[in-house]
């Protein structure tokens, strides 16, 4: 109840009433949320790579980018598994040429419309507080990913996940430790 109190108090901060997704504090994720997450509302929830074991049968790629099913209690949830080593990549401050060569190479072998995710929670990473345009993230990865990608020039497209699982739907069963 208390948790429904606290998304009431911040929904006017995010302009949407409601939130399909939930990113756990820290990555803190057990299968034992999955009934209070389905009865909270939740859809999917954003968990750690270095986590998710497949249940059913996956290559490395599909386990990291493309959403999957989990199941505990009688409930199921969607995983969407955010890739730990380009979150850290990020949370540390990248080069967007970098970056985008670094997505390619994780999805060249993917043979479905893959769905990198990264997190970061920028209270560990100085460049989140950087003030300064170019030496932060906003100014030397988002904003610059973002124009390349207004011109054509990368693979990247942006894309909300709620988007991306009504037009691709969840693969595969797995367990998250």
């Amino acid at each position: 109840e208390q948790l429904r109190r606290w998304l009431g108090i911040g929904r006017h901060l995010f302009w949407r009433p409601h939130f399909q997704g939930f990113w756990p504090p820290e990555m803190g994720f057990c299968m034992e949320l999955i009934p209070v997450l389905k009865r909270l509302g939740y859809r999917y929830v954003l968990v750690d790579s270095r986590h998710v074991v497949p249940v059913t049968s996956m290559r490395w790629e599909e386990v990291r980018y493309r959403p999957h099913i989990a199941r505990h209690g009688g409930e199921e949830i969607v995983v969407v598994a955010r890739d730990r080593e380009l979150s850290d990549a990020q949370e540390a401050g990248c080069d967007c040429g970098w970056f985008m060569h670094e997505i390619h190479e994780r999805t060249k072998f993917c043979d479905f419309p893959p769905l990198v995710t990264t997190c970061s929670d920028a209270e560990n990473g100085g460049w989140f507080r950087n003030v300064s345009g170019k030496g932060n993230f906003w100014g030397a990865l988002y904003q610059p990913l973002l124009e390349r990608v207004r011109r054509g020039e990368t693979e990247v497209r942006p894309v909300f996940v709620e988007e991306c699982l009504k037009q691709h739907g969840a693969h595969g069963e797995v367990r998250v430790e």
